[in-house]
């Protein structure tokens, strides 16, 4: 059985609508949420006709289940995501984003860009928590993904501004930290 967990990488964020579409597989269980709801607490379940006949009453719950403000927030997202044209806006500013974070390889510490649109991660040969702490320091959000990425995950409407303060600070808080 395959299941596809798109909670983070779904709904436009990498390019594509449903990531997993890039790889040409068919799920037998798929799920996401966050982003499909616009930020209201929402999620989704689909699966295969085989599995759906099985569940009896009882045996699946959820704490986001369907309700009237639930599907009216997860209606509005899906407006957004075609009229903003979503997956090609971030598809362009990843691109952007990435491009200009490559230009931090050249220094000693970083050892990789890697990602898909707006879900990208830059590993380092050393622990990021200092570097997070200096972007938050400049205004900028990431996260730490295993023990040497610094994960960005901005917003789809990220302007060209925003991507060029990001990667300036981030220059700035590596050199800062690790030296050049």
């Amino acid at each position: 059985m395959l299941i596809v967990d798109e909670i983070q990488s779904g709904f436009g964020r990498t390019g594509r609508i449903w990531s997993y579409t890039k790889a040409r597989i068919s799920p037998d269980i798929f799920v996401a949420g966050k982003a499909v709801g616009g930020g209201y607490p929402v999620s989704l379940l689909f699966t295969v006709k085989e599995i759906a006949e099985s569940l009896t009453g009882g045996r699946h719950g959820s704490t986001f289940a369907g309700n009237l403000a639930a599907m009216a927030a997860v209606r509005a997202a899906v407006d957004v995501l075609f009229h903003d044209g979503v997956p090609k806006r971030a598809e362009r500013s990843g691109r952007l984003l990435s491009s200009s974070l490559r230009e931090a390889l050249e220094l000693n510490s970083v050892r990789d860009i890697r990602g898909e649109g707006l879900m990208l991660g830059v590993e380092l040969k050393y622990n990021p928590t200092p570097i997070l702490k200096c972007l938050q320091d400049h205004g900028v959000l990431a996260l730490k993904a295993g023990a040497t990425v610094v994960r960005f995950l901005p917003p789809y409407m990220i302007s060209g501004d925003d991507i060029e303060w990001v990667t300036k600070s981030f220059r700035e808080c590596v050199t800062k930290t690790y030296g050049s």
